[in-house]
């Protein structure tokens, strides 16, 4: 009975971990996107929803305010992800020029 009930508990963990993002299939369009993929790839083969340089206008928590301290020249990407389901993707490039590569995406 105690592991019936534990095992019911953990689902809703399990299903929300399946939710995360998986950089290792990570795609937009026929675009694989890897670490060394650059913005120009990204902006020519991805539908782009936002793109924007990380200011402390547009930061709305500490932690955001703490993160454009420790990485003022970031540029954000925001796309979605052709996968199994469309998702949003923000990604962080190193600064807004077209050769700028990856830092992450979440």
């Amino acid at each position: 009975m105690r592991k019936l009930l534990l095992s019911l508990l953990m689902l809703p963990m399990i299903s929300f971990a399946s939710d995360s993002l998986d950089m290792n299939n990570l795609k937009c369009g026929k675009l694989q996107i890897y670490a060394s993929t650059t913005l120009q790839e990204v902006q020519d083969s991805c539908l782009m929803r936002r793109q924007f340089p990380h200011t402390k206008a547009l930061a709305q928590t500490q932690q955001e305010f703490d993160w454009i301290d420790k990485f003022p020249k970031l540029y954000e990407v925001q796309f979605y992800a052709t996968s199994s389901s469309e998702n949003l993707v923000r990604c962080d490039f190193e600064s807004q020029d077209p050769k700028a590569a990856l830092v992450g995406c979440r």
